[in-house]
């Protein structure tokens, strides 16, 4: 990931993970993606699935996960773990 943040620090970041893998979803939340859907894959797997994002303002510029305020700067919502986003779903 340190790769990738230094050789495109203007880019956001989109991937899909396996939301029962708690270490993945971990690691990623701590590197300052965000979820921004869950989805689970079609009969017969039904795997559960969150895509994290880098989040975006309203222009494509990468927002601080820290500010208070993100949410009501960027376009879509976005969630900081799997529980939020079921709540927010509600």
């Amino acid at each position: 990931m340190e790769f990738m943040f230094s050789t495109y620090p203007e880019h956001a970041l989109s991937l899909d993970v396996n939301a029962e893998n708690d270490q993945a979803v971990n690691f990623y939340r701590k590197c300052a993606l965000r979820i921004q859907k869950v989805y689970v894959t079609p009969e017969p797997d039904n795997v559960e699935f969150a895509t994290f994002e880098t989040p975006l303002d309203k222009k494509g510029k990468k927002l601080d996960v820290n500010d208070p305020e993100m949410n009501a700067k960027s376009i879509i919502p976005y969630y900081e773990t799997l529980l939020t986003y079921k709540e927010g779903q509600l």
